[in-house]
């Protein structure tokens, strides 16, 4: 069986210079040396499978409109649960966040989650909750089309399962299946599809992938706008945040699988939970609410350009108003549920 290998991302050019929070930075390398930082009876503390450069505008605003204090330790999702089913006081969390539905469907099964009271809930769509009440969706991203502006006029593409068609062979750019954006995207696709025609599709796939795989979406977007690649599976803010910051460059999104017939575009959520284990749970459930405000939707979203949940809320001008896309009809819990199967199928095809 071939395999895909791992392409050398193009050079970088000059991007501003960016400065994590002190205390942020504290609590990250406190993390990752193994040891648990000193924690005050009464601090509110978070295990966040996302970038502390994303949380802290949120954290900073609940902390100034509540006075509590916060102690963020970010990290990979998987290594935060493991972390929480230690025993004693080293692994003790009181808010779970992850940028993965699967990720957050797991904490479910492992039992780590509380159950959240109703009326935080009811404001969001239903879809957007999980079905045992355990954890709850904050924040959208969908999985789209990145073209260079001229493949995208040689080759109109508007499904991703036009990716299959042979005229794009070698043009086509992906990240290794391992992410947790594509496994999840993958996951869709796979309900849509049915197992036979998705492991079709995935090798169909890697044969136009050249047998080549990016480690980061944002190398395939700076790829396409150097002509490098024709088109790219990545996540909508992936696109956005490189125009914001290189608006010249020759490129062009489409958002896949819209219109009647289409399948609508995959996506996937970033998710909280209460851990069973909090001892600041008062503080916890008004953190929740707080992420669950409209306000609250629209800081946690704005940094990375992803889509808030709640109507009242407020989404960045540059994207599309979700009212008016088409997702794709799986729910995110079977997105979770799934995960470890379409990994393997991912492996079958030589997506690595």
């Amino acid at each position: 069986m071939a395999t895909c290998s791992a392409i050398t991302p193009p050079p970088s050019r000059r991007r501003r210079p960016r400065r994590l929070h002190a205390a942020v930075l504290l609590a990250v390398l406190l993390l990752c040396d193994g040891s648990a930082p000193l924690l005050a009876a009464d601090e509110l503390v978070i295990y966040a499978g996302r970038s502390d450069r994303l949380l802290q505008p949120l954290i900073d605003a609940f902390a100034l409109e509540s006075g509590t204090s916060v102690v963020l330790q970010s990290g990979q999702a998987a290594d935060l649960l493991d972390k929480l089913q230690r025993p004693g006081a080293d692994g003790n969390a009181d808010i779970f966040i992850s940028n993965d539905a699967g990720q957050m469907q797991a904490g479910d099964e492992l039992q780590l989650f509380a159950v959240l009271p109703e009326e935080l809930l009811t404001a969001l769509p239903g879809r957007f909750r999980a079905a045992s009440n355990t954890w709850c969706a904050v924040a959208l991203r969908l999985r789209v089309l990145a073209f260079n502006r001229q493949f995208r006029q040689d080759h109109p593409l508007t499904s991703v399962f036009d990716l299959r068609r042979p005229e794009v062979k070698g043009q086509v750019a992906l990240v290794g299946g391992n992410n947790e954006s594509v496994v999840a995207g993958m996951t869709t696709y796979l309900q849509l599809l049915g197992e036979e025609d998705f492991s079709a599709w995935l090798r169909q796939l890697r044969a136009n992938t050249g047998n080549e795989t990016f480690s980061k979406h944002t190398y395939i977007v700076k790829a396409l706008a150097q002509g490098q690649k024709g088109v790219g599976l990545v996540n909508h803010f992936d696109f956005y945040q490189h125009l914001q910051e290189y608006p010249q460059d020759p490129l062009e999104i489409v958002i896949p699988d819209q219109g009647e017939n289409g399948k609508g575009a995959a996506w996937n959520v970033a998710g909280i939970a209460l851990t069973r284990r909090a001892t600041q749970r008062e503080k916890a459930l008004a953190f929740i609410r707080f992420v669950l405000s409209a306000k609250g939707q629209e800081v946690f979203t704005a940094g990375a350009l992803e889509y808030p949940l709640l109507p009242a809320a407020k989404s960045a001008a540059v994207l599309p108003p979700l009212n008016t896309l088409k997702l794709a009809d799986v729910p995110m819990e079977q997105v979770g549920k799934l995960r470890q199967h379409t990994l393997q199928l991912l492996r079958n095809a030589g997506l690595p």
